[in-house]
């Protein structure tokens, strides 16, 4: 549906925004507003946020703090699953999107505040909003929780991180276990990481004191 925005519903041209049958704009939507609203379910996505070229030899409180992510997805046990109600609720969506820093943390307020700070995170909610309202529009199968709708709308035009995934976001406070995490996901760039995953696992493990982060034991592939 999200190639019909230009069809019976909307009103414009080239030159200017679409909208949908009840006039809110259709803007193009993000990787992860569109998992927000589409119909395909995934079963998780695995989000690794890390800080941009960020070299070995800088102190943690030093680092910069632009964010930027990457998404592991994994394989779904029936792939042409489908729902009929449209919109995830917010405090829904750490259910199937998962944050995971990669670089070392202060405390869970630092945690917090660095992924508040991720742009790659951000959702803008009435563009969920309006993008709902489209999709049951041309999906006469289609249902919209009318409840979570209201919700994102609350939320506005400006991006902002759910506080959900702020919330369930995690880290590691110990800067060994952080650079095997880091080293991880640099293998994984490179495609199939299942060896990668279980060496971080591993090594997470015995670094210390109970590591405060958690990789999924599965074959992934990144995604851009």
């Amino acid at each position: 549906w999200a190639d019909s925005r230009w069809g019976a519903g909307s009103v414009g041209s080239r030159r200017r925004t679409p909208v949908n049958q009840h006039g809110h704009s259709l803007v193009p939507l993000t990787h992860l507003e569109s998992l927000v609203v589409g119909l395909a379910r995934p079963h998780m996505r695995l989000l690794v946020v890390r800080q941009p070229g960020t070299p070995s030899w800088r102190a943690v409180d030093t680092l910069p703090a632009a964010l930027r992510g990457h998404t592991l997805a994994f394989p779904n046990d029936v792939p042409s699953e489908l729902q009929r109600v449209v919109l995830y609720a917010p405090e829904d969506l750490p259910s199937f999107i998962q944050v995971v820093l990669i670089d070392a943390v202060k405390d869970r307020a630092d945690l917090e505040a660095k992924v508040r700070q991720a742009p790659c995170l951000e959702m803008r909610g009435l563009a969920i909003a309006a993008w709902a309202e489209w999709a049951v529009h041309v999906n006469p199968m289609a249902q919209v929780d009318h409840a979570a709708l209201q919700q994102y709308r609350a939320l506005g035009a400006k991006p902002t991180v759910p506080e959900p995934l702020v919330a369930h976001a995690v880290a590691t406070d110990d800067p060994d276990t952080a650079a095997v995490m880091r080293a991880a996901f640099e293998g994984d760039c490179a495609g199939n990481a299942q060896d990668d995953v279980e060496a971080a696992t591993e090594g997470a493990n015995a670094a210390g004191e109970g590591p405060t982060f958690s990789i999924c034991n599965a074959m992934v592939r990144t995604c851009a």
